[in-house]
């Protein structure tokens, strides 16, 4: 989602995360306990207006208030019991590398 249109209540700490490929991501995370709330890449322009945020850390009436996800990203890491989300693009790796589904 543009970052923008985020809204996060309370304080956040943040470290940079070096992705195994390419890029660098600032992820911000919850002091008191430590979970990761969202991240935003570095240094790639066409996604620097970007957060990426765990849909585990939406509160219910922020969750349904969203649209479809458009994008699943890091595929390669999904639990077999978990569906590829149908009519979203697919990334095996990360967002700078589509390698389909």
């Amino acid at each position: 989602m543009p970052k923008t249109s985020l809204s996060v209540t309370g304080d956040l700490n943040s470290y940079v995360l070096v992705q195994e490929l390419d890029g660098e991501f600032t992820t911000y995370f919850c002091p008191k306990c430590a979970t990761k709330i969202y991240m935003t890449p570095m240094a790639r322009d066409d996604y620097t207006d970007t957060a990426l945020i765990g849909a585990g850390t939406l509160s219910p009436d922020d969750f349904a208030a969203l649209n479809k996800p458009d994008t699943e990203i890091f595929t390669k890491y999904r639990v077999d019991w978990l569906h590829e989300l149908e009519g979203t693009d697919q990334f095996k790796e990360n967002i700078a590398r589509r390698e389909g589904s």
